[in-house]
């Protein structure tokens, strides 16, 4: 098995149940549904179908929606198209007319100054603001080229008010309610507000997902430390902030956001164009390759794939692409403890008990001894989270209480989440037949060797949030 997960957005390429399943076998453990594409009757029918294919193939596969966010869209007078020359001066009016520069949303021609840069096409045209009135501003060229309409714009660093939780993704978080969605990724987010705003949407609603912050403006960067804090996980969107900052601090910034999320245990997204060239041939280029394989020694914990699986001809075989590198080189990292490099901080007994965890494993490692894989009974899943935090070579087998709980954690390097529900009695405290009906259950599943040894991690009041309790090794059968 791989440790770091696949992340694959389906689209038309994608979209039927043939498909899905063999995406699933190829390695994918979360499907994204991009609420910028398709209407929210289609997203809710593919929703569907991905969890009952789960559910019949008995694997625990997470969904997550991408929320459309606040975009802003140029829009060229009369024609479908624009030609642009460099130095060329263009006006851009709050008007309804039709021959002249409009703007989707007018607040951004207010929020904008003279010296400011305006960002068109993810990138494709750079302007300046060289002059601004009341309802309107002039922006000059830096670049040439055909502009096409309702191209998307960004402005670097300037502060819109526009909400980053948009009319419309509210209406599709109330549609997708009864779903049990697993995670949400918030687009154009610039501080922790922002998470915040979602948060308490979705508390009113009476909804609980896990919140994705999508890093993709200049200011995301300049408030990073907040808005992790305030998220349940993170996406470095690499397209839209290698237009918010200079291409050249991406990779730089793609390192800050993996390594300040993995000392915390959120688990981080790495995205956008890692297999691009796979959308119209069957193969990668040598580039995206190393791209993929970066991120692996990185240890992020999800690569994604975005338009080679939603659109491209060749979805099933870029996972298998993606799957083949994150194997091969995750096997190849050159970290012998994961605590020479991060700065994981031991803020409780349950983060202590994982760091003793982890520590066992080593030890066994060191003595040469065979280890198959930590074995973790959760209610929420944070002791699993916390855990895998520390990045070991070896599976965390995590049985969880819900389907929900579960699903979330497919999202965790390493992580193979399961079931409590066949495996416990019920009750509040851990049995020794409990634990022999877990072992029973991994040694059905293929996952138990009873010549290696193995770390449990569980609390003696199982039921209760927050209270592991006890670390036991299991050693091989003699």
């Amino acid at each position: 098995m791989s440790f770091t997960k696949i992340i694959a957005t389906i689209g038309p390429a994608s979209e039927s149940d043939e498909m899905i399943r063999k995406l699933i076998n190829t390695g994918v453990n979360i499907f994204r549904f991009n609420l910028k594409h398709n209407d929210l009757e289609w997203h809710r029918e593919k929703i569907i179908l991905v969890k009952e294919i789960a559910q019949d193939m008995g694997v625990a596969i997470g969904v997550l929606i991408d929320l459309q966010g606040p975009e802003v869209r140029l829009l060229t007078p009369r024609t479908e198209e624009a030609m642009i020359e460099k130095g060329m001066k263009i006006s851009i009016k709050a008007t309804e007319a039709d021959d002249t520069f409009r703007v989707t949303d007018n607040i951004i021609l207010e929020t904008i100054n003279i010296g400011d840069d305006i960002v068109v096409d993810d990138g494709k045209f750079s302007f300046k603001v060289v002059g601004k009135e009341k309802g309107k501003i002039v922006i000059e060229s830096l670049s040439e080229g055909l502009l096409k309409n309702r191209k998307t714009i960004n402005t670097p660093g300037i502060y819109s008010p526009i909400a980053s939780l948009t009319k419309r993704d509210k209406e599709a978080i109330i549609m997708f309610s009864d779903l049990q969605v697993d995670f949400m990724a918030l687009s154009f987010v610039r501080n922790a507000q922002d998470v915040y705003d979602l948060k308490d949407f979705l508390k009113k609603k009476g909804i609980v997902s896990r919140i994705i912050s999508k890093m993709e403006t200049k200011l995301s960067m300049d408030n990073l430390d907040e808005i992790i804090d305030a998220s349940e996980g993170i996406m470095v969107a690499r397209g839209d902030l290698g237009v918010e900052i200079p291409l050249e601090q991406v990779p730089y910034y793609q390192k800050i956001m993996i390594k300040k999320c993995v000392e915390r245990g959120f688990p981080v997204i790495t995205a956008t164009q890692m297999i691009q060239s796979m959308i119209d041939r069957p193969y990668p280029t040598r580039a995206e390759i190393s791209d993929i394989a970066n991120a692996t020694y990185d240890l992020t914990d999800m690569v994604m794939l975005s338009e080679e699986s939603a659109a491209g001809n060749y979805p099933a075989e870029a996972v298998g692409v993606m799957s083949k590198t994150i194997t091969f080189n995750e096997q190849h990292v050159m970290v012998k403890d994961t605590r020479n490099i991060f700065n994981f901080n031991i803020m409780d007994t349950e983060e202590m008990l994982c760091d003793t965890a982890y520590n066992f494993y080593l030890q066994l490692k060191k003595k040469d001894y065979l280890f198959g894989g930590f074995i973790v009974f959760t209610e929420t899943g944070r002791t699993a989270r916390k855990l895998s935090r520390y990045r070991a070579k070896a599976p965390i087998y995590v049985f969880a209480p819900t389907r929900h709980v579960r699903d979330s954690l497919a999202a965790n390097y390493g992580v193979v989440p399961l079931l409590q529900q066949k495996i416990f009695k019920k009750g509040k405290v851990v049995r020794i037949e409990d634990m022999q009906n877990a072992l029973s259950h991994l040694k059905k599943l293929g996952y138990f060797d009873e010549k290696k040894h193995y770390v449990l991690l569980y609390g003696d009041n199982w039921m209760v949030e927050g209270r592991v309790s006890t670390i036991k090794v299991i050693s091989p059968v003699k």
